[in-house]
């Protein structure tokens, strides 16, 4: 008896045109849609919140692109030898800087200093600190600092 009630079951939901739809057909086919006429309108501003002047913030200028994309900057440090390392660092220190994310910045800044250490040689005190993938970061710090 068990049995022919899941088959029951089965036939009855296959059957059915609506089967296991989630939403009637009906309801997929109506949707609501938002206009802008039917936005809300704003509530008016006074003119007082007008007359005051924000505190004005510099807009810094975007960087140019350095061209270098992630296998360039690896390949940099892998060939890197004593002649060439202050020039190899000049190089990536922009991309390190403006383009590199949080995690390919760490990994880059260890491998650098691996390479370092390897031709016996010191990466310059604060070589690419005020990095961008570490801006957020250091700003909270210094917040809980503070």
């Amino acid at each position: 008896m068990r049995l022919s009630s899941a088959v029951l079951f089965m036939l009855s939901a296959a059957a059915s045109t609506q089967g296991f739809s989630v939403f009637p057909s009906s309801a997929a086919v109506s949707r609501a849609t938002l206009f802008m006429a039917d936005a809300v309108a704003e509530a008016p501003v006074d003119e007082e919140t007008e007359t005051e002047e924000a505190p004005a913030v510099e807009a810094v200028p975007a960087p140019e692109p350095t061209g270098l994309s992630m296998h360039d900057v690896r390949q940099c440090i892998a060939k890197m030898d004593a002649a060439s390392f202050s020039s190899t660092l000049e190089t990536l220190e922009p991309f390190l800087l403006h383009e590199a994310g949080s995690t390919f910045y760490a990994k880059s800044v260890k491998r650098i200093a691996q390479k370092a250490k390897e031709l016996e040689l010191a990466v310059p005190a604060g070589y690419a600190k005020e990095a961008r993938a570490t801006a957020k970061r250091r700003a909270k710090q210094d917040a809980f600092i503070a």
